[in-house]
């Protein structure tokens, strides 16, 4: 089977979502207008990659000229679009035959709100033959938007338990470990501020910890020009980008991981990351968000048993691959 995934090639999400397709033995085209910045796709995938001029979100005819051509010169059984607003929309207005669309989360969530957004759905929703959300929450937020409810897969996140697990014998760390992977997020109006006040409240509690934080964008000299105001500079590592294949090791060596993505709406589901610290045995410490109820006072043990069990990436594909399936039958 011919797959082609619309999606934003520097994703690491993208990345491994065409490698497992790949691996299955589909033939991937990625199209995409998100420059690749990640060397870890399969050989076999093909990457058609056109220049971004500004926001997808922001519809120019550039993108659907390119969309077009692109559709013109080349066939397949199937596209699978990521990102409701952007390359769902584009795909959705060339009427791409046989169109799965899977939302992010803020996509069927905060902007969905927007009246400039609201008949955008209603046109994608009648173009597509799926639609995948990550919860029963963002399936009813799906319904009440105008999605036929026979449409909507719920698909969750998933993680790769061969490669993030628990360690039977874990070397005990001289100091307590605190890994920060997402550290300030203006969308959510998650502040350097707020960063510095959670940081604070960990050392406090426990005077030998480390606190890791990992660098994103430009966004985090903000908060290291608040720690060396403070006095926590002892108490803090900055770790450099991390390619996702070096994760699975960062995560073993640590004691707990902490959280910080709040939303006004629900939806989102358990993001990848907060499964991959799991799966590792870390302690997670998340935001309160009814999404998540089903984590809540469970033991690593169990948490390591559910992530097998339930958000396993070869059981997660297995249901992937039979939407696929249905969705070439009702052609």
């Amino acid at each position: 089977m011919k797959i082609c995934v619309l999606a934003p090639a520097d994703s690491v999400l993208t990345v491994n979502w065409c490698n497992e397709l790949d691996n299955r033995g589909y033939e991937v085209t990625l199209f995409t207008f998100h420059q690749p910045k990640y060397n870890e796709y399969n050989k076999n995938i093909i990457i058609k990659y056109s220049k971004q001029f500004k926001p997808i979100r922001l519809f120019s005819p550039y993108y659907f000229l390119k969309l077009l051509w692109f559709k013109l010169t080349h066939k397949f059984d199937l596209y699978h679009a990521h990102q409701l607003h952007t390359y769902g929309f584009i795909s959705s207005i060339l009427n791409l035959k046989s169109l799965i669309v899977t939302c992010m989360g803020s996509d069927i969530g905060i902007h969905s709100e927007k009246p400039k957004f609201q008949r955008k759905n209603k046109f994608i929703f009648r173009k597509i033959k799926f639609l995948e959300v990550k919860d029963k929450f963002a399936k009813q937020r799906a319904i009440n938007l105008g999605c036929p409810e026979h449409k909507i897969v719920i698909r969750p996140s998933y993680v790769d338990t061969t490669k993030f697990y628990t360690l039977t014998k874990k070397t005990k760390n001289k100091f307590i470990k605190v890994l920060f992977l997402r550290i300030i997020d203006k969308k959510y109006k998650s502040t350097a501020f707020k960063m510095l006040e959670i940081i604070d409240k960990i050392i406090r509690k426990n005077k030998n910890a480390i606190i890791y934080l990992r660098k994103q964008g430009d966004d985090w000299k903000e908060l290291d020009n608040k720690i060396w105001e403070s006095c926590l500079v002892n108490n803090i590592v900055w770790l450099e980008p991390i390619q996702h294949d070096k994760l699975p090791e960062l995560m073993r060596s640590m004691d707990y991981y902490f959280d910080t993505f709040t939303s006004p709406v629900l939806g989102h589901g358990m993001g990848t990351t907060n499964l991959e610290a799991m799966a590792s045995g870390l302690d997670c410490i998340f935001p309160e968000r009814p999404e998540l109820k089903e984590f809540k006072n469970k033991s690593k043990q169990e948490l390591r048993e559910l992530m097998v069990r339930k958000y396993d990436k070869k059981i997660v594909f297995d249901r992937v691959e039979k939407m696929y399936q249905k969705c070439l039958q009702e052609k």
